[in-house]
């Protein structure tokens, strides 16, 4: 009677260790899938960040050598003072269109 008994006891010990286990082994599968979903999560909005970003950058990019070009376009056919200014100021817009391209090109 007594060996029954503790080999029913060992049964159920054995038992109860074996679903703690698996209850741990489950969370701890939860917590890694949790942490992955959260990584992939924070790497989307990085991206997506990055692409805005750029977009914007861009955006600010074709902004600038729009007006530039507007700019330009009204210096000339503004009539032109003195040859000495018109110079001048080409040369800025020059100097500004050069930097605007580098800009542009390093995107």
């Amino acid at each position: 009677m007594i060996i029954i008994i503790t080999i029913i006891i060992i049964i159920i010990i054995i038992i109860i260790i074996i679903t703690i286990i698996i209850i741990i082994i489950i969370i701890i599968i939860i917590i890694i899938i949790i942490i992955i979903i959260i990584i992939i999560i924070i790497i989307i909005i990085i991206i997506i960040i990055i692409i805005i970003i750029i977009i914007i950058i861009i955006t600010i990019i074709i902004i600038i050598r729009t007006d530039i070009m507007i700019i330009i376009i009204k210096y000339n056919s503004i009539p032109v003072a003195t040859i000495i200014n018109r110079h001048i100021i080409i040369i800025i817009m020059d100097i500004f269109i050069i930097i605007i391209n580098i800009m542009s090109n390093m995107l």
